[in-house]
């Protein structure tokens, strides 16, 4: 009852907190639970103390502008890869809400992958297909990959976190697109905590393209430095290479950067000059 009552208000400052207190210390320590939330959407979460679980409880969504940014960026029977698609709360919904886009999925973690598989299945999705597959720059490396189950939303390479490690194979997005998808994707989806320059320097057979594939993702600077022990902004430097202009998605407004951030954390959009009318998408969306 109290959860339904949560999801009746908006997102404010402090929403997640006073739910916190207002919710019982044994809901939240609950795991493994099914919640039917917005869009005729079912996930089985592994549990309330990451953000994914306990966005999901309160809201009924997570993420939901990152949701309809995405979807206004793709056209109808569009291709959407998902890279870093964790148990699916991003592209179970835009596939729910518009059947004629493909996803493809990929998760490196075997536990969060489980969760994943599930969460299609009781979606009863189709147009989804979901790999259980490490992005890197060079193929078939097997390579250490963390998961802390409590905070699964973090899995990496990196050891910053406790959690489990287990040797996962790896997959260039050149290699991907070329023998395993078999398409083009026309928007790539990518949050591998800190790890976005590996991605892209796997793909830059596609990504040098003049009609390569729009991306969305997320920078946050301690991840790039502490995870994955690069310079904060070499992701967004190697995309402004392959011919990209960046955009900082903030408060449903574009704002274009001509050189890397280097500090703090926002969503980033990447986009190719010679696809620019899909900012109008956006624009119409966030108007």
């Amino acid at each position: 009852m109290l959860s339904r009552i949560l999801r009746m208000l908006p997102i404010f400052p402090g929403k997640y907190r006073i739910s916190k207190k207002l919710l019982k210390q044994s809901t939240l320590d609950q795991k493994n639970i099914l919640i039917n939330g917005k869009w005729g959407c079912s996930f089985l979460i592994p549990n309330l103390k990451e953000n994914i679980g306990f966005e999901y409880f309160v809201n009924g969504v997570y993420e939901e502008e990152t949701i309809k940014e995405i979807e206004s960026l793709l056209p109808n029977n569009g291709v959407l890869l998902d890279i870093g698609a964790n148990i699916g709360t991003i592209a179970i919904p835009i596939c729910k809400r518009n059947p004629s886009i493909t996803c493809f999925c990929i998760e490196a973690s075997p536990f969060v992958f489980e969760y994943l598989q599930k969460n299609i299945e009781f979606n009863k999705l189709e147009n989804i297909a979901a790999f259980n597959l490490a992005i890197h720059q060079e193929n078939d490396q097997y390579l250490p990959f963390t998961t802390p189950k409590e905070k699964f939303g973090k899995g990496s390479y990196s050891t910053a976190f406790a959690g489990k490690t287990q040797d996962i194979r790896t997959i260039t997005i050149d290699r991907l697109v070329n023998d395993l998808i078999k398409k083009r994707p026309d928007l790539i989806k990518v949050d591998v905590e800190g790890f976005e320059f590996l991605a892209f320097a796997g793909g830059k057979e596609l990504l040098k393209k003049e009609d390569a594939p729009v991306i969305y993702f997320e920078f946050v600077d301690w991840a790039e430095i502490k995870n994955a022990k690069l310079l904060p902004g070499q992701a967004q430097q190697l995309l402004l290479d392959f011919g990209y202009q960046l955009f900082i998605v903030q408060d449903k407004k574009l704002i274009q950067i001509m050189i890397p951030l280097k500090e703090g954390s926002c969503n980033i959009l990447a986009i190719k000059e010679n696809n620019q009318n899909l900012l109008r998408s956006f624009f119409k969306l966030t108007s």
